[in-house]
Parts: C-alpha cells; sequence; structure tokens
C-alpha cells in the first residue's frame, strides 16, 4: 500500500517535468525539421538532379518498348513466318520422320 501511495505521489509531482519535457521536443522537432530536410536534399541532391535527367529518357524507352511489344502482338495470321528453324534441326527431323519414306 505505502508503495502505491509513493508511485502515485512521484507521478503527481514528475508529470510537470514530463510536460514539459515533451513540449520542448516538439518545438525542437518543429524547429530543427526544415534544416533536416534541407540536408536531406543537399547530400542527395546528385541522385535526384541525376533522376530529373534521366526520367525523360526512361519514360521514352519504356514507350518505345510498349509500343514495340505492341507491334510484335499484331500479326497477319502467318505466326510461322517469324520463327527461325536451324538447318541442323530440319535435317534431324527429317531423319526422325524416317526421311520422307511414309
Amino acid at each position: 500500500m505505502f508503495r502505491l501511495i509513493f508511485n502515485l505521489i512521484v507521478d503527481i509531482l514528475i508529470f510537470p517535468f514530463r510536460l514539459f519535457l515533451w513540449i520542448i521536443e516538439t518545438l525542437m522537432t518543429i524547429i530543427i525539421f526544415p534544416f533536416e530536410l534541407v540536408y536531406l536534399l543537399l547530400i542527395n541532391i546528385d541522385n535526384l538532379l541525376l533522376n530529373i535527367i534521366k526520367s525523360p529518357f526512361i519514360l521514352v524507352s519504356y514507350l518505345y518498348k510498349y509500343f514495340t511489344e505492341k507491334d510484335y502482338e499484331i500479326d497477319d495470321g502467318d505466326s510461322d513466318s517469324h520463327r527461325y528453324i536451324s538447318q541442323n534441326i530440319k535435317d534431324q527431323v527429317w531423319k526422325r520422320d524416317g526421311g520422307g519414306n511414309v
């Protein structure tokens, strides 16, 4: 019982100090935040500029890839015209099938 009363008194006495620390911490966060933001921007400026410079090229390359892949999907119905079969494979199939002897 004594410990409970002691803890209650300590909490009541320490509360204003904790509140003061919380207010100071909050104010410091609000004050320091813009400086931290500028610091992070300055140390990462090279990456930021590089991404700004690269972004149009990345966009163009993506669009080029997207539209060229779509061009291959549009076909006139003869899908075998784009395949290449080596002569070695053709000869092996010819031998496997008996050389045309049916």
